[in-house]
């Protein structure tokens, strides 16, 4: 889902609990449900070497891995997005008892729907990994097969960074497939 989307139904879900959450709290849950996101710049920034920071160019990176969804080498994991992370963030909410914290958790996990719901709609529900274990798994057997997600992004974050010329039908790379070539 775009940003767009995702401020546009994080209000819609934040409004529908005002009058159960109050304001403050269903501003908290519509600026986490936005906000679980900064796991893709971060991702942007490590598959560009923390070499860029720009948050305009991270969008052009993802648009581009868009275009990858279907390679055989695509599989992605969003940090914030793991059954990992919103464990944590779940136990810390419910050991402390606060409200802002159960606030984020909800709008985090109001988010992950609305992107399963997405990824389902576009057919690709599984080139997300919802867990690090899950993506690690996946990498692995991936990589047994010559196959490369890492190598995917880290190409197509180059290619963002340093726009090329297209290159030829044929020539090495031109797939963006990410084949190991080893």
């Amino acid at each position: 889902m775009t940003l767009r989307d995702h401020v546009i139904w994080g209000g819609a879900g934040a409004a529908a609990l005002w009058p159960v959450m109050g304001g403050l709290w269903s501003a908290v849950f519509w600026a986490a449900s936005v906000l679980i996101d900064v796991d893709h710049y971060i991702d942007y920034v490590y598959h560009t070497g923390m070499r860029d920071w720009s948050i305009r160019r991270m969008f052009v990176y993802h648009k581009e891995l868009t275009r990858h969804w279907h390679a055989p080498a695509f599989l992605n994991v969003e940090a914030f997005h793991t059954a990992e992370f919103l464990a944590v963030l779940y136990a810390a909410a419910h050991v402390t008892g606060l409200a802002p914290l159960k606030a984020v958790f909800w709008g985090f996990i109001f988010h992950s729907a609305l992107d399963v719901v997405f990824l389902a709609r576009h057919g690709i529900i599984f080139r997300r990994a919802y867990s690090f274990t899950e993506y690690l798994l996946r990498k692995r057997a991936m990589e047994s097969r010559g196959f490369s997600p890492e190598k995917l992004c880290f190409e197509v974050a180059g290619r963002v960074l340093e726009p090329q010329a297209p290159q030829a039908p044929g020539a090495p790379g031109a797939c963006g497939c990410g084949r190991n070539e080893s």
